[in-house]
């Protein structure tokens, strides 16, 4: 996963576990599904992403060859 994603990411997860275990707001199941959630919005974010190659590439991004070619052609 990209930085710009991963880093929101592990901040929410640090946010809400250090208010869950101290002062049990929100309660661990709210702190789980919010965390839930938001992996996978951001898993499918990634996933939109035009350079992914990832898990079922070929079905969620069938333009990446191409991308790629294009990429290279650059340099």
């Amino acid at each position: 996963m990209r930085r710009s994603l991963e880093l929101p990411w592990a901040g929410l997860f640090v946010l809400l576990a250090v208010a869950t275990q101290l002062g049990g707001i929100p309660a661990w199941i709210a702190t789980f599904t919010i965390m839930l959630v938001c992996t996978v919005v951001f898993v499918a974010l990634q996933m939109r992403d035009p350079f992914y190659h990832g898990a079922f590439w070929e079905q969620i991004n069938p333009g990446l060859p191409q991308w790629w070619e294009r990429q290279h052609e650059r340099k």
